[in-house]
């Protein structure tokens, strides 16, 4: 019998709970015993289609988030593409044009763009239609984008293999040229379909095709309807034929291919494309078509840049650059009209090129000419050099030279506005300025002095020695001030020889200056426009009613211009006599480097200068009186044919006598004079005050005589003469001119009496006091 086994020793009460929960089954864990039950069909083919559909709708979803957000990207790209409204502010940019007095077209002036806008109704209509024909068949059918002939021209370009039809509508085509880049990218179509939409919506059919053909590139540099027209067949596009337009039209797919001066067969066959197009839409019959096919077509020829009267307008153009900038001067369309007198100018050019051929002998290569209206202060005629096609350095305002002696004018209606007149005198002799160690000697023309003269004989021979001591006792401060009153605008050296012209200037502000003393001391700014207008007619600048300024002494300057007549009628410059009256005055440098003549008319005043553009020496005595002053009456004479014979007004009236000598008044301005006399006892004027009493003159000839009021110094505020500041360094000065014929001998000094007398009175001054003190008679009393 086997032995009991012992049984475990049963759990308290409270733990076989706990037991009882370890050895249950979990229900994580099937049992296993339980016999397997079986799968559902339809439960399997419903999970295969619940995970094939959401499968399916993941790139529905992903694509549509995708289209959502390109549509967002796309809208905030519309909303920031430029507003077509802007379009009617849209001002293409157009050709400037410049014209004579006369209206007639001097040059067109254009930067990238050469164009005229022309409105819709002066282009004919069948013009018109040959572009819509070549263009956009469709135009006015659709709403900016026209599908259909999309198609169409997709069709119709395969068909023939060539680009027979465009694709854009004419309106995508402004968008694209006027707001849009020129990329081709989806992004930018559709900104360009977007933005046509919109145009139509607010911009009629008319202003579209307009805005078109004044906007649209022909080829050559040439923008717009009028512009192609002009290049192509030399017309306006007012007056082109229908194979004419119909040319324009067809090459408008390729301009630069099909131009008809690159490739004229090829620019016959766009056009009659474009004919067969226009027949298909009706726009012409085919009896048109088959005449347009017959009629002759011939181009214009292309012209190279060129301009008329180029020193002239190249000048113009430079004004208008400096007033207006070249934005507006070139690409806003605007209308200049010149004061350009077209047979002055080409009297002046012409006289110039011939007196400049018989001048290669003396090495003189160069020459300008400058004539100004003096009553409005119009250029009239401007001549730069001898050939523009050679060289465009326009000499007239860009060459800067020494006057010499043509400045000396300057100098002697300081003085008269200052007290002295024509009668003053002043002694030629040799003198010397000591400048520190260094001594400066002014020397005359002809290397002589002539002992006391006249101003009115010192300016007529062209005296430097004169000129240097009128110069020395009046302050350079005044000098200066006087010629930049009268329109001289170059920087002037404050140096010793200032009177003898060592200043560099160019002919227009001598001309300038010379028509200011013309015209009796008022001043107008020279001027070569008439007036501007802009695009739409507004006048924006006219210079036709303009009022001189007075800057001068009206009686200093009629002085100054009846002894300038004695330059030409008898001194340094009777080559410039043309047979009416005429002032002015030559110059000549140091080694005849340069050669002027600045002369007036009441009519008309021009300045002359002929040298060489690298100073040098010209031979055979080439001076102002015998290069310069013929020039000058050549042109003169040419100009004056057709005007009246007129003196100058006022005292300037009349032939120029040789005036009286007398002393400078007292009360004249003057600085105290700085230069030293190298031979006084030669050159000093006889001593009048030891005098037999027989000759003495009567009480009334020794009463002060009063000076008239216009002699006087003038009201103006001018400089002090002072020189304190003057540059000392010493200036090559202009040589003086050369005399055509002698000097006129001074007037002669009373001959001393030859009778003895035994009484001598020595004190002439003492005797005019005791007289000034003699009491006037009583008045006669009242009858």
């Amino acid at each position: 019998m086997k032995p009991d086994h012992k049984l475990p020793a049963p759990l308290p009460p409270g733990l076989q709970k706990h037991a009882k929960a370890r050895h249950k089954a979990s229900p994580l864990i099937g049992n296993r015993r339980k016999a397997h039950r079986s799968i559902d069909a339809w439960e399997v083919f419903w999970g295969i289609l619940r995970w094939s559909f959401r499968l399916l709708m993941l790139p529905v979803l992903l694509g549509a988030s995708s289209l959502g957000g390109a549509y967002t990207g796309m809208a905030l790209r519309f909303s920031q593409l430029p507003d077509v409204s802007a379009l009617q502010y849209y001002a293409p940019i157009e050709t400037t044009e410049i014209y004579d007095d006369k209206n007639h077209l001097l040059m067109k002036l254009f930067g990238e763009e050469n164009r005229r806008v022309l409105p819709l109704n002066q282009v004919p209509d069948k013009i018109q239609q040959a572009v819509i024909s070549a263009e956009d068949g469709r135009f006015y059918e659709h709403k900016g984008i026209d599908w259909i002939g999309m198609a169409r021209a997709l069709k119709a370009n395969f068909d023939r293999k060539a680009a027979v039809q465009g694709g854009s509508s004419i309106t995508q085509q402004i968008v694209k040229n006027t707001f849009l880049t020129a990329e081709r990218t989806p992004q930018r179509k559709l900104a360009e379909a977007w933005m046509a939409t919109e145009v139509e919506k607010k911009f009629s059919k008319h202003q579209i095709l307009e805005l078109y053909l004044n906007q649209v590139y022909w080829g050559h540099n040439a923008y717009g309807i009028e512009a192609a027209s002009q290049t192509y067949f030399g017309k306006s596009a007012r007056l082109l034929k229908l194979n004419e337009g119909a040319m324009l039209a067809g090459i408008l797919t390729g301009p630069e291919i099909y131009s008809p001066y690159r490739n004229f067969k090829g620019a016959e066959h766009r056009m009659q494309l474009t004919l067969e197009r226009m027949r298909e839409l009706k726009f012409i019959t085919a009896e048109e078509y088959t005449q347009a096919l017959k009629s002759p077509l011939k181009v214009a020829g292309l012209k190279a840049g060129s301009m008329r009267y180029p020193y002239f307008t190249s000048y113009v153009l430079a004004m208008l650059k400096e007033n207006y900038g070249d934005q507006k001067a070139l690409k806003q369309g605007l209308r200049i009209y010149t004061t350009i007198n077209t047979q002055w100018q080409e009297q002046a050019e012409k006289a110039l090129k011939e007196h400049m051929s018989q001048l290669k002998r003396m090495n003189a290569e160069q020459a300008a000419l400058v004539a100004i209206e003096p009553q409005t202060g119009f250029i009239r005629a401007m001549v730069g050099g001898r050939n523009y096609s050679e060289s465009q350095f326009n000499r007239a305002w860009q060459a800067q030279r020494q006057p010499g002696s043509s400045f000396k004018p300057f100098v002697y209606l300081t003085a008269f506005a200052r007290g002295y007149t024509p009668g003053h005198t002043e002694i030629d002799e040799p003198i010397q300025f000591r400048i520190g160690t260094r001594v400066w000697k002014p020397k005359n023309y002809s290397g002589g002095y002539s002992g006391t003269m006249t101003l009115q004989r010192a300016l007529e021979s062209s005296v430097n020695i004169i000129a240097v001591k009128l110069g020395d006792k009046l302050g350079n401060g005044n000098i200066i001030d006087t010629a930049h009153k009268l329109g001289i605008r170059s920087r002037l050296k404050n140096v010793l020889s200032l009177p003898l012209g060592p200043s560099e200037v160019n002919p227009l502000e001598m001309a300038n200056a010379y028509s200011t003393i013309a015209r009796g001391g008022r001043y107008l700014e020279p001027t070569p426009i008439l007036r501007i207008e802009d695009r739409y007619g507004n006048v924006l600048e006219d210079n036709r009613n303009r009022q001189a300024e007075p800057v001068y002494s009206a009686e200093a300057s009629y002085q100054l211009i009846k002894i300038m007549k004695g330059v030409v009628l008898r001194g340094t410059a009777p080559a410039a006599n043309i047979g009416r009256p005429v002032a002015g005055k030559t110059g000549t440098t140091s080694d005849h480097r340069d050669a002027w003549f600045v002369g007036f008319s009441p009519q008309l005043c021009t300045a002359v200068w002929i040298g060489n553009d690298t100073p040098t020496r010209m031979y055979g005595g080439a001076t102002g009186g015998t290069l310069a002053a013929t020039l000058w009456a050549r042109f003169m004479r040419e100009a004056h044919k057709n005007l009246p014979k007129k003196d100058f007004p006022g005292s300037a009236a009349g032939y120029p006598a040789i005036v009286a000598a007398a002393k400078a008044p007292e009360n004249a301005e003057e600085n105290t004079p700085r230069y030293e006399r190298l031979n006084a006892k030669k050159y000093d004027p006889v001593d009048t005050t030891k005098i037999d009493p027989d000759e003495l003159p009567s009480v009334d000839e020794l009463l002060p005589i009063a000076m008239p009021s216009s002699a006087l110094r003038s009201n103006q505020n001018l400089p002090a003469g002072s020189t304190g500041n003057m540059d000392l360094r010493l200036s090559v000065p202009g040589q003086a001119q050369n005399r055509q014929e002698p000097m006129l001998t001074p007037p002669s000094s009373p001959k001393p009496s030859q009778r003895k007398n035994t009484r001598v009175i020595n004190e002439l001054d003492q005797l005019i006091k005791e007289l000034e003190k003699m009491e006037p008679p009583p008045a006669a009393p009242p009858e």
